[in-house]
């Protein structure tokens, strides 16, 4: 009759509870019952979530360790090099791309403000 699941989506994580009510029977009780399954699922969403974060971060550093690698060699230190200047090349590593990332997300908010401004402007 009702069936709820959590699906892993690489970029997503989801509640789908299906219902065997429809419109415009659906009611209040319906939204409930939906929400308590969402609450009966959310500490496995939340795991989910936890792992594929953490999943992330360690692809992320594994990617940026290859490029320090990558770099150190064609600056002609051996493939372990200098512990101090693989240290140093992996976290400026880092700085740039949490920089790009801010730089990205600015760019987005100040689109975002451009947009509801000539929306408004228009409108009035």
């Amino acid at each position: 009759m009702n069936y709820s699941s959590f699906s892993h989506i690489e970029t997503s994580h989801s509640c789908l509870v299906f219902q065997s009510v429809l419109w415009p029977e659906y009611s209040f009780w319906n939204l409930c019952e939906a929400i308590l399954r969402f609450q009966m699922n959310y500490n496995a969403l939340q795991k989910a979530r936890d792992s594929y974060m953490e999943e992330r971060r360690r692809q992320q550093m594994e990617r940026d360790q290859a490029y320090v690698t990558k770099k150190l060699q064609q600056e002609g230190f051996t493939s372990h090099g200098d512990s101090w200047r693989r240290r140093t090349l992996l976290q400026k590593c880092t700085a740039m791309r949490e920089e790009r990332i801010q730089g990205f997300l600015q760019a987005l908010e100040h689109k975002r403000v451009d947009f509801f401004e000539r929306l408004c402007t228009v409108s009035a």
